[in-house]
């Protein structure tokens, strides 16, 4: 299925919850990209992103593409002095 990391982003994110909507400059270019980030119970973080199958820099990026769901996990872990 076509789409893109903004319109991904925004179907997964819950206003007014825990959940966080992160933008940072895409690294195929000079445009944006969104990802969304899920505050867990246990202080464990949850991220997930909408990337392309294919990536290439380009100066114009299109609109719509094939790609793929990214979801990324960062466990909470008590360190000890």
């Amino acid at each position: 299925m076509a789409s893109n990391c903004l319109l991904y982003a925004l179907r997964l994110w819950r206003y007014g919850t825990r959940d966080h909507l992160v933008i940072r400059r895409s690294h195929w270019g000079w445009f944006p990209h969104f990802a969304v980030f899920f505050e867990l119970q246990d202080g464990s973080i949850v991220k997930k992103e909408y990337v392309p199958d294919a990536p290439r820099p380009r100066w114009i990026p299109p609109l719509l593409f094939k790609g793929r769901e990214i979801t990324t996990t960062y466990l909470k872990q008590e360190t000890h002095a």
